[in-house]
């Protein structure tokens, strides 16, 4: 998937130049912001009396904010489109629950499209999009098929790749989505499983940086300043400026575990 499919999935009305020319332009101002404030940071803190030692610093903290803000913001379409995954991933699980209910009841499978675009987040996107295509004359097995094409998630890419066949061949479609619910639980549940390996040894790495290292800093620091007559130097301007950076590290830590975990609403 391109660039220009991939803004087109996550919602985005501009062209592919325009979203680099708007990174681009947004990594300059929150650069000025991030250098600005590290620059006061460094006043207060009384770290550098070189100015042109502080001229350095301040160009190597601009090109690194940069970087790193023009890195996060030409991704923002991945991450919108990760979170577009998880939000259908979540709901697919009732939803195929409810399809097959509805199929069970002998409601024609068109149906299934406009009784399922509501309700289920966005997984009931999906459907909404489907049931538009079909009515303006594209056929179920066709509309089918090109919401697949464009779907981010492996697990409902799927499912509508099956419901396709089920049509061109006439199988059983409440069989087959059955089939597919328990199919795509089992591999929640593995899914699951595989989290809470990974989980282990990013805790022990939470302990080193968040919690062991900041206590041991402290007095090391202390302990090195002593040797050198510099002990005084120390303030509540360096201890606060730890703190931010301990405190900058366990949200980082907090944010990649809350979206790295997987979620399935039958589990819920």
């Amino acid at each position: 998937m391109n660039l220009q499919q991939k803004l087109k999935v996550a919602g985005y009305e501009i062209s592919e130049d325009s979203y680099r020319k708007r990174a681009i332009i947004l990594s300059i101002i929150y650069s000025f912001l991030s250098t600005a404030l590290i620059g006061i940071l460094i006043l207060i803190s009384n770290a550098v009396n070189d100015m042109n030692l502080m001229m350095f610093l301040i160009l190597l903290v601009f090109l690194g904010t940069l970087l790193m803000w023009y890195l996060i913001n030409i991704k923002e379409v991945d991450v919108k489109i990760e979170m577009y995954r998880k939000g259908i991933d979540y709901e697919l699980g009732f939803l195929l629950k409810h399809m097959v209910v509805v199929l069970r009841s002998g409601i024609p499978p068109y149906n299934i499209f406009l009784l399922t675009s509501k309700g289920y987040g966005k997984a009931s996107e999906v459907m909404e999009r489907i049931a538009k295509k079909i009515s303006s004359g594209i056929s179920p097995s066709k509309a089918l098929r090109e919401e697949a094409e464009m779907v981010p998630s492996n697990y409902m890419k799927f499912v509508l790749l099956q419901i396709a066949s089920g049509i061109d061949t006439g199988g059983d479609l409440a069989k087959i989505l059955e089939e597919l619910e328990k199919q795509i639980t089992n591999e929640k549940v593995n899914e699951y499983r595989r989290f809470g390996y990974r989980l282990s040894p990013m805790m022990l790495i939470y302990m080193l940086l968040a919690i062991i290292l900041p206590t041991l800093s402290v007095p090391i620091i202390l302990i090195i300043l002593s040797f050198t007559g510099r002990g005084a130097d120390l303030n509540i301007i360096h201890l606060v400026l730890l703190l931010m950076v301990v405190g900058m590290v366990q949200y980082m830590f907090y944010r990649y575990i809350m979206f790295a975990k997987p979620r399935y609403s039958l589990f819920e």
